[in-house]
């Protein structure tokens, strides 16, 4: 059998000489060609997904995640968890794909995802095995079924695609082995039998590894928030994704990195304007556009926490380092100068 030529001319040395190749793109485009000997195509193929797996998530990731981090802390509706694998994890490895292998990825930046349709469909597996199905709840968490369209509901709770966490893994993708030891009896469905002189046929995969941020929305926070309870639970306890049996797609609480998305609401205004209204007693900080929620204190508070600060002010425009918290349209003060407001 001959060479199976898989990559275009007009692509040419693209993949070969580019800085940073798209991860998703290379491993799905990046394959020179199917060589016709069975051996040097499994060798070619498995060279092909250790590059891949190789290669780091594109810089501007982390600024795509970090602005997932506001949107989300800011958001009240939404309620997050976050994970760490306690191995690998096989997510869409049955999808559509060109290669001889599948993973859920992101289309934009080639990292992977865990579908929100994947953690649906676990969440409520495991809502039902702990016994919620015989009351409304599923029905307000995951819709209702029913023979007519009137008798339909589709749930109030969405579950969105989980995100990668940058950092959490040197790469995003891994390099997996998985072996058959009974090529046949699969093939066949169960028609030859399954012997101790079948031959085991290694297969080359490709796994995600590292954490992920999982977040449910809801109107009412407290169905989001049962909902996130039990996703994070099923993924402790039953995992997600592909081959769970043998201990894929296990997650570990990654109190750290939640922790971290939650303090992605703060954000620094480096030459804010600082105004004392004294007929008030109140503090005002603004910058640009935006004006924080002002700040009671007595001058004698104020003297004592910035020492000289209230006279600059009330002589000319004073300009100071503030880091402020925003939840939804409210912008409330939390340090100014890198004194902490909570510590008065």
């Amino acid at each position: 059998m001959c060479d199976i030529p898989l990559r275009r001319e007009a692509c040419g040395q693209l993949f070969d000489t580019a800085l940073a190749p798209h991860p998703g793109l290379f491993l799905s485009r990046g394959i020179k060609q199917w060589p016709g000997d069975a051996t040097q195509k499994g060798e070619a193929f498995q060279a092909h997904v250790a590059k891949a797996a190789g290669l780091a998530a594109p810089k501007i990731y982390q600024s795509a995640y970090d602005r997932w981090c506001r949107l989300v802390a800011a958001n009240p509706t939404i309620a997050a968890w976050a994970g760490k694998l306690q191995g690998r994890m096989f997510i869409g490895l049955g999808g559509p794909s060109v290669i001889e292998t599948g993973i859920s990825l992101s289309r934009t930046y080639g990292v992977p995802l865990i579908p929100g349709s994947a953690q649906k469909g676990l969440t409520r597996a495991y809502a039902k095995a702990v016994g919620l199905d015989r009351n409304r709840t599923m029905e307000i968490l995951f819709g209702r079924q029913g023979l007519a369209p009137d008798e339909m509901e589709s749930g109030y709770v969405i579950f969105h695609d989980a995100w990668w966490i940058p950092g959490s893994a040197p790469t995003p993708l891994s390099p997996e082995i998985v072996t058959v030891h009974h090529h046949d009896y699969y093939k066949d469905g169960g028609a030859s039998d399954a012997t101790d002189f079948d031959s085991p046929v290694p297969n080359t995969q490709v796994s995600a590894r590292g954490g992920f941020l999982f977040t449910v929305e809801c109107a009412d926070h407290a169905w989001a928030a049962l909902a996130r309870d039990l996703l994070a639970q099923a993924l402790q306890q039953w995992g997600i994704g592909g081959k769970t049996a043998a201990g894929y797609g296990r997650f570990s609480p990654d109190d750290g990195a939640l922790n971290k998305m939650r303090s992605a609401r703060e954000e620094s205004w480096p030459q804010a304007v600082i105004k004392h209204i004294p007929n008030k007693g109140e503090i005002e900080v603004s910058f640009e556009n935006q004006k924080a929620v002002p700040i009671k204190m007595t001058k004698t508070d104020f003297e004592k926490k910035w020492p000289g600060l209230l006279k600059k002010i009330s002589k000319k425009t004073t300009y100071v380092q503030a880091t402020v918290k925003q939840d939804g349209n409210r912008i409330d003060l939390v340090s100014i100068d890198g004194k902490r407001l909570d510590s008065l």
